[in-house]
């Protein structure tokens, strides 16, 4: 295995070696670099003769060389093996990595695929814990009504008593009554309007015009009932008045609405609305859906805003 990953390596690095080594090689040295000896007696027939033979058999044994050398040069023919092996790697390694973007491919799709279930599976997460939060909040929160146990303070015959021995005297119906919360976790009342009018129709349309009766941000625990409260009709009572209402002509209508928080921090309204019957004595819902509601009034907790208790 090793031989076969640091085999090639070496070889290359053994043909450079060669290469630098060949450089180093004798090259041929010029004709005239090296000139024979000639005799002290260069007059002389002798000296003359070795001179001239010299010379002849160096130059002969120069042009032997040169051809040689001109034919055969070493450092080109390690080039030429050097750049055979380095074909021959450059192949092997092409066919060793010429499958490698097919198959990075094949792995990005498969992230690619990865990444969107990722993305879902953290989306359904999400909903999940949205539909549990909802669910709490849903099943834990509060619902705070008007509680049944609504009576007149003094009776329609008492007041009407009252008014004929007293004529001059301003009174007003007033009727008591308690808020419960019905939910599993405690209401942080902000605001209770009430409103009670002696008429012969409920008016088709809500109108809020009493004021508040108690104070905001008062805490209810589940399943208490807080009063009693107290509210006045809105004109004064005269013996007449308590006639139609005996009657039937007219009737009291005793309505309101109920702004309260959770401790989630989201806010609910809720409307009433009730009918005396005076003949029977008894307090009934009445005027539908425009005056008996509950709703979400902030559908986002409002998380910056400080309980009071």
């Amino acid at each position: 295995m090793v031989i076969k990953a640091w085999g090639p390596l070496v070889g290359l690095f053994m043909l450079a070696g060669a290469g630098v080594i060949g450089l180093t090689v004798d090259h041929p040295e010029p004709y005239n670099r090296s000139q024979p000896t000639v005799a002290e007696n260069r007059n002389g027939p002798v000296g003359k003769s070795w001179a001239v033979v010299g010379a002849e058999h160096h130059d002969e044994k120069g042009n032997q060389k040169s051809e040689w050398y001109d034919y055969f040069k070493p450092t080109d023919w390690l080039l030429v093996i050097f750049n055979g092996f380095l074909v021959l790697y450059t192949r092997r390694l092409f066919q060793a990595t010429h499958g490698l973007f097919s198959e990075t491919s094949g792995l990005r799709q498969a992230a690619a695929e990865q990444r969107t279930d990722m993305l879902r599976s953290i989306a359904a997460a999400e909903k999940s814990a949205k539909v549990a939060e909802d669910a709490l909040t849903v099943l834990e929160k509060p619902y705070v009504f008007i509680d049944r146990k609504i009576k007149l303070i003094k009776s329609i015959g008492e007041i009407k008593d009252f008014k004929t021995q007293n004529a001059d005297f301003v009174c007003h119906i007033a009727v008591e009554y308690f808020i419960i919360n019905h939910g599993r976790t405690p209401a942080i009342i902000k605001n209770l309007t009430t409103t009670m009018l002696i008429v012969d129709n409920i008016p088709e349309h809500r109108t809020i015009t009493g004021t508040p009766e108690i104070p905001p941000a008062i805490g209810m625990a589940h399943g208490i009932p807080d009063g009693p409260l107290m509210c006045l009709s809105n004109e004064a009572a005269t013996v007449v008045i308590c006639d139609d209402i005996l009657r039937g002509d007219k009737f009291l209508f005793f309505y309101g609405q109920i702004t309260y928080r959770d401790v989630f921090s989201y806010e609910y309204l809720t409307g009433f609305g009730w009918r005396y019957f005076a003949k029977a004595n008894v307090w009934n819902p009445a005027g539908g859906d425009e005056y008996n509601f509950h709703m979400n009034v902030s559908p986002e907790p409002m998380k910056k805003t400080p309980f009071r208790f």
